[in-house]
């Protein structure tokens, strides 16, 4: 069977709509991946996360508030990679016009402060010459979510409890979990004035 390759899409548009006003009219598209009619925002959804089942299933099991934080010291350079492929995306015109654009990665690890603002510095560095650049970059790490300022590079960091999980798991369409993941990537915080 394929994989559910909306699963993550759904998922991160039901948590940035319980995260501000400003997502609620977003919707499921493609390049990017969530989107607003009014052209706004186009919101790109990716995953950060080793490229093997036992991973994919962990995560997975996590996501759905069936499991604990998974830590791994390369979690830094597996969001930093996602993020590079996505940067080169924008950057070449790849992806619909809007008035501004986000990156939302599902890091199947944790990150440390130290980590989470080394890559904020690197992530800023990707992209600073680019004519079109991501304002704003959410790291999901399941039990907590980064809203980041990559130009400010200062971040915002939400809890997100077992029962928004849940809730969020629910939203999506069939609720039965996929069989497998496409594994690709997957990135932090942010500038409250800049976001909210």
């Amino acid at each position: 069977m394929l994989p559910d390759t909306r699963y993550f899409e759904r998922y991160a548009c039901a948590q940035l709509k319980d995260l501000s006003a400003e997502y609620a009219a977003l919707c499921c598209a493609d390049r990017p991946d969530l989107q607003d009619a009014q052209g706004r925002i186009g919101i790109e959804v990716t995953r950060a996360m080793r490229e093997n089942r036992k991973d994919a299933l962990a995560f997975y099991r996590e996501i759905s508030g069936r499991a604990e934080t998974v830590e791994d010291p390369a979690a830094e350079g597996l969001i930093l990679h996602a993020a590079k492929k996505k940067i080169d995306l924008l950057a070449r015109g790849e992806y619909a016009a809007f008035d501004k654009y986000g990156l939302y990665i599902f890091s199947a690890y944790d990150l440390t402060r130290d980590a989470l603002a080394r890559l904020l510095g690197y992530f800023y560095l990707m992209q600073r010459n680019n004519q079109k650049k991501y304002s704003v970059l959410f790291i999901n790490e399941v039990q907590k979510v980064y809203l980041c300022d990559p130009a400010t590079q200062t971040f915002l960091a939400r809890t997100v409890t077992q029962a928004q999980q849940t809730r969020y798991e629910k939203k999506r369409p069939g609720a039965e979990p996929p069989r497998f993941f496409m594994i690709f990537e997957g990135a932090p915080a942010f500038a409250p004035g800049n976001i909210f």
